[in-house]
């Protein structure tokens, strides 16, 4: 089955009424807690053996390549309907504006799932917030920061000592990176490492960029939901083999202390390393790309 997963970034984006916030984790157990059934001829192809002779899975195992996407199919079509939950993988989000209408929320969810013979792990599940953790992430009423436990898991991580550490450290920072103004340039040392026939070197400058980007996560304090009845202002920069860009809006006065800037809030950095080609391309052509 071919399905897409949902775009985090369309997800994250619908959010900006979410004072009130719930969030749900499947149960486990069978395939993210729901058993999905094997269709006949697909079970073939799940067989393996053992000591006790040869199986197959009845039910839709976790580690099946289109196991994801047939998840969030389903998951579509349990929500399918109400606009104020969403859902990534096995995690739905319930998001209002009032308390009175997230009550309501959250009993038409449970209604849903109740049909579906949807189970929830109720230890994991978190209720009538005005914060909270989801995909990574803090959602909060005025925007978005990374998740305090997550951005100090790697603020403690040592410096890589091969190539493989370097790709991990990099893959780990990428998902953050609408956080870090420039991340392309700054991490420019980091990626060289992790080229094809590239000898590791791990140099002070693959060491101030490390140290760079794990701080780099504290700096900016929240990004801001796009407000659709407001104006919107890229700023674009462009240097020999990067370009970067970063998304605003106005900001309030009382807005500043949230996101530490004087009259734009952010809501999106954006960087890029160019190719070859288009690092012989003139600056104002960089920053149309």
């Amino acid at each position: 089955m071919s399905y897409p997963l949902p775009v985090i970034d369309d997800i994250l984006a619908v959010l900006d009424k979410a004072k009130y916030m719930t969030s749900l984790d499947m149960k486990s157990g069978g395939f993210f807690g729901i058993k999905v059934l094997m269709s006949d001829k697909d079970r073939e192809k799940t067989a393996f053996g053992c000591f006790r002779g040869l199986y197959e899975y009845n039910v839709m195992p976790f580690g099946l390549q289109n196991s994801p996407a047939v998840f969030s199919r389903l998951m579509e079509i349990v929500l399918e309907g109400l606009p104020f939950a969403v859902a990534y993988i096995d995690d739905i989000l319930i998001y209002s504006s009032t308390l009175d209408e997230h009550l309501s929320h959250i009993q038409q969810v449970f209604d849903r799932l109740r049909k579906h013979g949807l189970k929830l792990k109720l230890k994991k599940c978190q209720f009538l917030k005005n914060e909270t953790n989801y995909l990574g992430f803090k959602i909060t009423g005025n925007g978005i920061k990374p998740d305090t436990e997550k951005v100090e898991t790697i603020r403690s991580l040592p410096a890589p000592i091969n190539v493989k550490e370097v790709r991990s450290f990099i893959g780990m920072l990428s998902y953050y990176r609408r956080f870090v103004p420039n991340f392309s340039k700054i991490s420019i040392p980091l990626v060289e490492l992790t080229k094809k026939y590239a000898k590791f070197n791990w140099t002070d400058e693959c060491q101030r960029a490390f140290e760079y980007l794990k701080d780099s996560l504290t700096v900016i304090p929240l990004l801001a939901y796009p407000d659709l009845t407001k104006r919107y202002t890229l700023y674009t920069d462009a240097s020999d083999d990067t370009i970067g860009a970063c998304l605003t809006q106005p900001c309030n006065d009382n807005e500043e202390v949230l996101y530490g800037v004087k009259n734009e809030k952010p809501i999106y950095f954006l960087s890029h390393k160019l190719s070859d080609t288009q690092t012989r391309w003139s600056t104002m052509k960089k920053r149309s790309i």
